[in-house]
């Protein structure tokens, strides 16, 4: 759950929300601002508690074991509940082409690549069905960085000078999934 950001905006829409995070300071943040964390891992959750909704926000990438993770979740939830996750894709096209430059590839912390078909063959894998797919992070400004030799391709300043050479725009990338 990070820091209890959506958490703390569902809880302020009146939803009944519960969290597990990893990372100590984080976990401590999300309880100071009023989230109820059931422990650091989808392990520490009672077995006698289920969901309709799971979001899972960037989590998977982390998970050296997705499937396994996915049929746990499906455990968790009720009857036609929904998991609603957000993963960065290895088709975006920021992706493609920065290659190795790409923080997505770090191998560190990504330990798991999705593109749109990884995706699919996991979530059959683990029973669930996709609904819905789509792109909301075109990361323009890290391939506008990359054409102007920016230090830092992430958080450098963006350098609009150059986008218009791209001849593609955010709009084309998030409508195409390539983001």
């Amino acid at each position: 759950c990070s820091s209890g950001f959506f958490m703390s905006h569902a809880n302020a829409l009146g939803f009944d929300t519960y969290g597990v995070e990893l990372h100590r300071i984080e976990s401590e943040y999300a309880i100071q601002h009023g989230c109820k964390i059931l422990g650091e891992t989808i392990d520490d959750i009672p077995n006698d508690l289920s969901f309709d909704v799971i979001t899972l926000w960037d989590v998977l990438e982390h998970i050296p074991n997705p499937v396994e993770h996915l049929i746990a979740l499906k455990q968790l939830l009720r009857p036609g509940g929904i998991l609603f996750f957000q993963v960065p894709s290895s088709d975006s096209l920021a992706a493609r082409v920065l290659r190795k430059d790409c923080k997505m590839f770090d191998g560190i912390e990504h330990v798991t690549l999705l593109s749109k078909k990884s995706l699919n063959v996991l979530l059959e894998k683990a029973n669930f069905k996709l609904e819905c797919l789509s792109t909301v992070i075109p990361e323009t400004h890290c391939l506008s960085n990359l054409i102007s030799y920016s230090e830092d391709l992430y958080t450098s300043k963006p350098n609009h000078q150059f986008a218009n050479l791209l001849q593609i725009s955010e709009e084309q990338i998030l409508k195409n999934n390539l983001g």
